[in-house]
């Protein structure tokens, strides 16, 4: 699709706000958006993926001796959701650039995201837990020979102890147990130490998308 024909989209859409993902390496996208008298347009974030083939990889020890990594039940659920809202408060997502979104709104959609996956059998979801507390959880959506990390999160009282970092090798590793080639995870640009600790489990940078937020001018 060219530059000309996503404005044009744009341009009729039906709805207040529609958010634009495209390959960043798009790099005219942008002035053409800009260029349009009928919408206005800025640029969120960027979303960076990261892909780890995963046909040789080992567990290592957990710096926690006492964590535990587990399939989420259903009675894990309240846990989840108040972890996810503990560690997507104030997150800075493209939704947190754009004043229409309230910020409690924006953390009430990723405890909403995280209590499908665990409640839908389209998601595989493990937790990590400490003295049987889930102070983590990692949700994954699986295809025919790879599979995508999708949302993950960490309890803030629990942050720091090498907790995301095991859940990252836990399902890499059950990834593998079950045939698939490769795992896939993205986040913002900004999103520093947590994109250097795919880098410490080998991922590699793959591509990247710019996040747009296109608004019709009334």
């Amino acid at each position: 699709m060219s530059d000309g024909e996503v404005v044009a989209i744009c341009e009729n859409m039906d709805p207040e706000i529609l958010i634009l993902r495209a390959p960043s390496n798009r790099v005219k996208l942008a002035a053409s958006l800009s260029e349009s008298r009928s919408i206005r347009t800025f640029q969120a974030d960027t979303l960076v993926y990261f892909n780890l083939k995963i046909k040789e990889m080992g567990l290592q020890n957990p710096r926690n001796t006492d964590l535990r990594i587990r399939e989420a039940v259903l009675e894990d659920l309240p846990k989840i959701e108040s972890l996810t809202a503990g560690a997507f408060t104030n997150y800075p997502s493209h939704y947190s650039s754009n004043k229409r979104f309230a910020p409690e709104k924006i953390t009430d959609g990723y405890v909403e995201w995280a209590k499908k996956c665990v409640t839908s059998p389209d998601f595989n979801v493990m937790v990590a837990t400490h003295d049987n507390i889930v102070c983590g959880f990692i949700a994954t959506i699986v295809g025919r020979d790879d599979a995508e990390i999708i949302l993950n999160a960490v309890d803030p009282h629990f942050q720091r102890q090498g907790i995301y970092s095991y859940l990252l090798q836990n399902v890499c590793s059950q990834m593998k147990n079950i045939g698939m080639s490769s795992v896939t995870i993205s986040s913002q640009i900004t999103n520093i130490r947590v994109i250097n600790a795919w880098i410490k489990q080998g991922f590699m940078f793959s591509h990247a998308l710019n996040t747009f937020h296109v608004e019709l001018v009334k």
